[in-house]
């Protein structure tokens, strides 16, 4: 066909639109190939042959990828239409039925906002960030997203290059066209390997045999290690596992050697969502969300990172201890209690539940304390599981509380038990051990409820090291009187005398439990000394009560009493983190428990207190103390 445009004619632009319409067509192939890949990783058959693993039953991704291939689809009929035969062409060539064409760019304008908003609203914040120190990963859903728009310029770019007129011949740009071609054969392949290789899970586990686990350090002189998260990625907590720290990060978690600081282990999904953590016992719980009642887990061992074979019962669950999980359970009449199953649900024959306990009693109304504690029958070795409840007459408790007993515990651990507001003069608490194998009661240790509206419960002494082969005493107690009992026997430990108040009750006169175990105890006293208001004193006392040791800490001003909240206690010393802005400092203030005297050490910390966001908290673990932030902050290791 002969050219017939003149010379004062303006140059054709047909050539470059068509090059543009060919780069669109590869842009939109390769949306496409992501979208199937992308969706066929969602299949169990495909994601077990390519080693990838499903984060919950309906994954993330796959609606992303069903909403791409949709929107190729729909944006495939909007630019053919253009391609098609038109009915209505003038003499010049120019299409007189633009119609379609309008219509298909605004479409196309409609589905750019669509893209955008999905851009903006969904783009993960880390898809961008480090998976791990030394590398980058991309998100699977931030591929597609991104695809998307790709996606729209591909259609933008189709149309663009369909829309010009049938009755002129292009001139061949080869050149443009080819560039165009090895721009979106790059596109496709590092996409498709962003999108297919990222790593969903990062795992290590510990290599070789690192010899016995460090002890936990007896006092701390200075820093020992420093441990950076990565970038964007902040310390929720730190437990202390067998040989050192764990960290626990919002994608996972990672194991540090307490003595270097270096790490032992990791488990992270990066990208995955509603991830937690829970060290229960010698296992590690990692738990994702799936969106519904039940939950998926990865039990782990702490030592080493590797992964515990099974599938746990994560629902309601308590506690764990010997292959044994323990739920929150409530009976026919709405009792609350606990269950006791086997830690694997597939276990032929043992996956069911193995006992129940529900606190009754003829004519009473009882509840239970949710929380559980388990631990071992010192003279056997068996294991034991701990319980709080507490149990009034029933008509008693329906004539106090103005209305009868209602079938649903009102009250957890958090709030107490039988604390409604009334004292019940029929109230006993009581604390009992069952047999974790049988759920038969091993002891209890009771107690009259004289004033049932105060806070009552049973928690374990956090905040101190433990030596090896004690147990933590539990806290059992109220406002008015405090017990410490030893959670093997029931027996309640003993207490110095001058702890007591003038009435003879142990408790009132004390301000902090700093340590309690079955080797003794470390107390913070109330009001000793009258006109030095932060001044406190601390005594020190072994399992029968007598004190072996005080020292009185007074460092002008600080520590303040509610800073006692973030104590530790070692074997012999006192640790208090301090935080001072204004001074630009932070450090522990180190007291030494057998000194007798006012005042105590500074260990200073770096960097700078500005950078540590949050609350600045001490975590006792083997090797070292732990300093961190509450944020995305340095980890750094206390050393003696």
């Amino acid at each position: 066909m002969n050219d017939h445009r003149s010379a004062s004619d303006p140059p054709s632009r047909e050539p470059l639109r068509a090059a543009l319409a060919w780069t669109g067509a590869g842009l939109f192939a390769g949306s496409l190939v992501f979208a199937v890949v992308g969706l066929a990783l969602t299949f169990e058959p495909v994601a077990a042959l390519t080693g990838t693993e499903r984060v919950a039953d309906i994954p993330a991704h796959a609606t992303t990828s069903w909403l791409l291939l949709g929107l190729i689809a729909a944006a495939g009929l909007v630019v053919q239409r253009p391609l098609l035969p038109r009915s209505g062409v003038s003499a010049g060539g120019e299409d007189t039925s633009p119609r379609a064409l309008g219509i298909g760019r605004t479409l196309v304008a409609v589905g750019a906002a669509v893209l955008a908003l999905l851009a903006v609203r969904h783009f993960p914040r880390d898809a961008l960030l480090p998976a791990s120190v030394h590398a980058h990963s991309f998100t699977e859903t931030g591929v597609l997203i991104w695809s998307c728009v790709v996606l729209l310029a591909a259609a933008g770019l189709l149309s663009a290059g369909a829309g010009h007129a049938r009755g002129r011949r292009s001139r061949p740009l080869l050149p443009v066209t080819s560039a165009g071609a090895g721009v979106v054969a790059v596109v496709l392949v590092a996409g498709l390997a962003a999108s297919v290789t990222h790593p969903r899970v990062i795992h290590t586990v510990v290599a070789g045999d690192l010899g016995e686990s460090p002890s936990v350090p007896s006092s701390v002189g200075a820093e020992g290690w420093v441990w950076s998260p990565p970038p964007g990625v902040r310390v929720e907590r730190v437990e202390a596992g067998p040989r050192g720290p764990i960290l626990v990060l919002p994608d996972g978690v990672i194991a540090l050697d307490g003595p270097s600081g270096q790490e032992l282990w990791t488990y992270r999904e990066p990208h995955g969502e509603g991830v937690a953590a829970r060290l229960l016992d010698d296992v590690l719980f990692l738990t994702r969300d799936s969106g519904n009642i039940s939950m998926t887990g990865t039990a782990l061992d702490p030592a080493t990172g590797g992964i515990i074979p099974g599938e746990p019962h994560l629902e309601e669950l308590v506690a764990y201890a010997r292959s044994t999980t323990l739920h929150e359970y409530r009976d026919d009449a709405g009792t609350r209690g606990i269950e006791a199953r086997a830690f694997d649900r597939t276990a032929t024959g043992t996956g069911g539940t193995r006992w129940t306990f529900v606190p009754q009693g003829e004519g009473l109304y009882c509840e239970l304390q949710r929380d559980v504690w388990p631990t071992t029958d010192p003279g056997t070795g068996d294991g034991l599981v701990v319980v709080a409840h507490a149990c009034a007459d029933e008509r008693e408790y329906g004539e106090r509380t103005l209305a009868p007993a209602p079938p649903l515990a009102s009250a957890d651990g958090s709030e107490g038990i039988l604390a409604h507001g009334e004292s019940l003069d029929s109230a006993v608490a009581t604390v009992a051990a069952l047999d974790l194998a049988s759920g038969e009661e091993v002891w209890r240790h009771e107690h009259p409820v004289l004033r049932s509206w105060d806070r009552f419960d049973l928690g374990p002494v956090e905040g101190a090291a433990l030596s090896e082969g004690e147990a933590r005493a539990l806290r059992f107690g109220t406002y008015g009187e405090l017990f410490l009992l030893d959670p093997r026997t029931g027996k309640p430990l003993g207490h110095p005398e001058e702890a007591r108040d003038p009435r003879g009750r142990f408790g009132p006169g004390v301000d902090r439990v700093l340590r309690a175990d079955t080797a003794g105890t470390v107390l913070a006293l109330k009001g000793r000394y009258p006109g030095t208001a932060q001044a406190v004193e601390v005594l020190t006392a072994d399992p029968g009560g007598e004190v072996t040791a005080r020292v009185t800490m007074d460092v002008a001003g600080e520590p303040a009493p509610e800073l006692l909240d973030q104590a530790v206690v070692l074997d012999d010393a006192l640790l208090i983190p301090y935080v001072d802005r204004e001074a630009d400092e932070r450090g522990v203030h180190s007291f030494a428990l057998a000194a007798g005297g006012l005042g105590g050490e500074r260990v200073e910390i770096g960097p700078s207190a500005k950078d540590v966001p949050g609350e600045h908290r001490l975590v006792a673990v083997p090797g070292a103390v732990v300093s961190h932030g509450s944020g995305a902050a340095d980890v750094h290791g206390l050393v003696p």
